[in-house]
């Protein structure tokens, strides 16, 4: 009888324990759903409890609206439900003066005797020599930058004052080639930092942050956590055979051609005020 009680007594509590986890009613899920079913999905019965055909339905409308199907209520998601009013940020209070550095925006296709140009007249920094390869030696350039890192909406953006540009601070690492629009959709959707129109940076942009180093590694300001590999640009290459596309390895402090559908660092950028 002993074991009796003692296994009565730890099966109550476990089904106390557990139950109020798997059974508790959610009210974001419980909005979630209703609107599933507004736009024609089966999350079954809108009770805030989540289930099999919750997440079935979310992958259809995920996978309906372009998104990475994971089944998962994150931000992008609830925001293209309606549920999560986007984060907003003044842009002219970040940067309410014209930058004294224009620097191209718009993708261009280039060859290795444009980005040679393309260094040299800027005044950046190419701290490695990858003369072998056609591009442009050491060069000691003169652009000054002038960063400040605010922290909007709980993201961490670089503000560049010299060139009016807006970065991420943390790149994300090692994303496919052929997802990199998707990646780049997402944060627009979710308004990183409050703000819409992130972009990829053009290898103008993306060279210009390019620095010396008393190290001989790590060629971009501190105030940025550091690209492992290659950064990826939005410009493309000539008189390449594969589609190739312009990158920079920060860590050896180059600007590069890579196949299009390799792995990259992306780095996304803000115009900042038209």
């Amino acid at each position: 009888m002993k074991y009796i009680a003692q296994f009565i007594i730890m099966f109550v509590l476990l089904v106390g324990f557990h139950t109020p986890i798997f059974a508790k009613s959610d009210l974001t899920i419980k909005r979630a759903q209703q609107v599933l079913l507004q736009l024609g999905y089966n999350p079954g019965p809108a009770d805030g409890i989540w289930g099999k055909k919750t997440a079935t339905a979310i992958k259809k409308f995920q996978q309906a609206k372009g998104f990475t199907t994971s089944g998962k209520l994150d931000g992008h998601t609830l925001v293209a439900l309606g549920l999560h009013p986007p984060k907003k940020t003044d842009i002219r209070q970040l940067l309410p003066q014209q930058p004294a550095v224009k620097l191209r925006s718009k993708p261009k296709a280039l060859n290795k005797a444009d980005i040679t140009e393309l260094i040299r007249n800027k005044g950046f920094h190419h701290p490695d020599d990858y003369a072998a390869v056609g591009l442009s030696p050491t060069v000691i350039g003169t652009l000054v930058h002038n960063y400040e890192s605010k922290i909007l909406h709980g993201d961490t953006i670089i503000i560049d004052r010299a060139t009016g540009l807006i970065w991420q601070k943390r790149p994300a690492a090692f994303v496919p080639g052929k997802e990199v629009r998707q990646f780049v959709k997402e944060m627009n959707t979710i308004h990183y930092a409050g703000l819409s129109q992130w972009r990829l940076p053009t290898i103008e942009e993306l060279a210009s942050l390019l620095a010396s180093s008393d190290q001989e590694i790590n060629f971009i300001d501190p105030i940025f956590d550091m690209p492992y590999w290659f950064c990826l640009s939005a410009d493309t290459v000539t008189g390449e055979a594969a589609p190739s596309v312009w990158a920079v390895f920060f860590e050896d402090g180059y600007v590069m051609h890579r196949p299009a559908n390799d792995d990259f660092d992306i780095l996304l950028v803000h115009s900042g005020p038209k």
